[in-house]
């Protein structure tokens, strides 16, 4: 299989191992940019909530979501090339 046959995947998930936390962040700090088609997973007593601009912007129930963003790195990249030729 050759490399251009891998998926980099994100996956969101928390593991609460205290049992006493009620909110908790990812990442914990940096921007907090999601990937386009990363997954979230929320357990069953969990709920994703995504924030945009310091709001709240969609709630996930328990199960796995797959995340529709406007941050696609490899395109984000090309973009950001300087232009050739000029």
């Amino acid at each position: 299989m050759g490399t251009d046959n891998i998926i980099f995947l994100e996956v969101l998930e928390w593991f609460d191992e205290t049992g006493r936390e009620l909110v908790h962040r990812i990442p914990e700090k940096g921007s907090g940019e999601i990937k386009f088609g990363a997954q979230l997973i929320a357990r069953e007593s969990q709920v994703g909530v995504l924030f945009y601009k310091g709001k709240s912007y969609e709630a996930f129930g328990p199960g796995r979501h797959t995340l529709i963003t406007a941050n696609i790195p490899v395109l984000t990249k090309i973009l950001a090339l300087p232009c050739l030729g000029e």
